[in-house]
């Protein structure tokens, strides 16, 4: 039951962080569409984007609390915390200088472009996340099939040892 928990609870992490990262892009693509001709309604995404790109660094701290002493998952969070950073570093102002009919939609696109290696990387490193979320799920289960086996042997050696005092004595 315990690995069934870490393995959904894991699964669960990932999969909110992947969410999260999407709506940023749902939350841009829109403001990117409306354009300056409704800087409310971009404000209003902007709020909406700057939420989500919390919740893409509260998911990515919440896999490190529960995957405590694991190097890898923490390095490849702190690597997607630092490549949020940067593709948010892109973007705001974009849709900030949109808020403030300073540019249009199409314009802001094409300076968009400069994220995109950014948001591939963020994909790539969140497979890697996947992948070494499903290491960690593989360790534990062999963990806890070798205490399994050692807990049988032990079983079986008090079966043994019993036999070897009492049958005698029948």
């Amino acid at each position: 039951m315990q690995l069934f928990e870490a393995t959904s609870t894991a699964a669960t992490d990932v999969a909110n962080l992947r969410e999260a990262m999407s709506r940023t892009r749902r939350w841009e693509m829109q403001a990117m569409a409306i354009g300056a001709t409704d800087t409310n309604k971009v404000q209003k995404l902007l709020g909406l984007w700057d939420q989500e790109l919390k919740n893409v660094k509260d998911a990515g701290d919440k896999i490190i609390a529960n995957n405590v002493g694991n190097a890898d998952i923490a390095a490849l969070v702190s690597n997607q915390h630092t490549l949020m950073e940067t593709y948010a570093g892109i973007l705001r102002p974009l849709i900030v200088q949109m808020q403030d009919a300073k540019i249009d939609g199409p314009v802001a696109m094409a300076f968009a472009g400069k994220a995109e290696d950014t948001h591939t990387a963020l994909n790539e490193n969140t497979d890697k996340l996947i992948a070494a979320q499903q290491n960690e799920s593989v360790a534990s289960r062999d963990r806890m099939a070798i205490d399994a086996t050692a807990a049988s042997l032990m079983r079986f050696g008090f079966i043994a040892l019993l036999l070897v005092v009492f049958v005698p004595l029948m």
